[in-house]
Formats: C-alpha cells, structure tokens, sequence
C-alpha cells in the first residue's frame, strides 16, 4: 500500500473533521480562506485515497450506565480460534474485538455497568477452546491520534 501525499491544508482539514465531523464546508472554508468547492474537492480526495474511511458517531458509554470498560486478554486453542471468535462477536458486552499477535490470540473490549456485571460478564461461559484470559480495568484513556497527521490536537 502507497502512502497518500497530504499537504499542510489536508492536514488542517482532518484536524477540523477529527474535533467535528459535522463541522460545514462554509465553516471549514472561512477557516482555511479557501472556497467551499476546493474544500470539498480535497476532503473527495482524501475519501477517494482512503485517508478519511468514515465518518463516526462517539458514544460516552458512562452516560449509557456502562461504568466501567475493561481490555480482556484472551489465549484460545489454534484449531478453536474461528468458532471462539464467532461466539465473542455475539457476546453481551464486548464492544470491539481484535486478532492479535504476542502473549494473547485477542483482545477484548468490555463496557459493564459495575464490578458484578464485569465479574458475570467474564465467566465466559460455554465458550470452548479459551485457554486464559486476563482482564485489565481502563483507568484513564488517551487520544493519541493526532499523531497520524504529524501533530498535535487533532
């Protein structure tokens, strides 16, 4: 895959669309003195060459009564791996999901409502070919995205 050559106004652009996807084109283009049409020629480009892949809704699980959000490792059997996947995408709780490589097959991310929801939710229960798993509670979390774009405050 080719790296997409962005200028500095592309850049402006996706921090502007980072902090408001809503944000207008009649706004973005005061921002940047530029016309609306180029605005939105350049964001089509950006679209086109998949640096932009979507436009996305951020939920606050705390407002949703989901207080606590735990990262679950998980080790499964190789010859299990699909069938365990297939059962954790449908399971209660798990709001995203990754194949990893190193000491866990996956990764889990788990929103509970509260430690005891937390401890029924990782009973896993009737789930063959988990191996282990290892849960860590999500204290504080960090946005770092802005890095992708070579700065700060995206």
């Amino acid at each position: 895959m080719t790296k997409t050559k962005i200028d500095e106004i592309d850049i402006r652009i996706l921090k502007m669309l980072r902090k408001n996807a809503r944000i207008s084109l009649s706004d973005m283009a005061k921002e940047l003195r530029m016309s609306i049409t180029a605005v939105r020629k350049r964001i089509s480009k950006l679209e086109k060459e998949n640096v932009i892949t979507g436009y996305h809704v951020s939920i606050n699980p705390k407002k949703l009564g989901y207080n606590i959000i735990a990262i679950v490792g998980i080790r499964v059997e190789p010859e299990k791996r699909k069938r365990v996947i297939q059962s954790l995408v449908r399971y209660e709780g798990i709001i995203e999901l990754y194949e990893v490589t190193g000491s866990y097959d996956l990764i889990a991310k788990i929103v509970a409502r509260d430690i005891e929801h937390l401890r029924n939710l990782l009973a896993v229960p009737g789930i063959q070919g988990i191996l282990g798993t290892e849960t860590m509670v999500i204290l504080s979390s960090y946005d770092l995205a802005e890095k992708l774009c070579g700065g700060s405050n995206v």
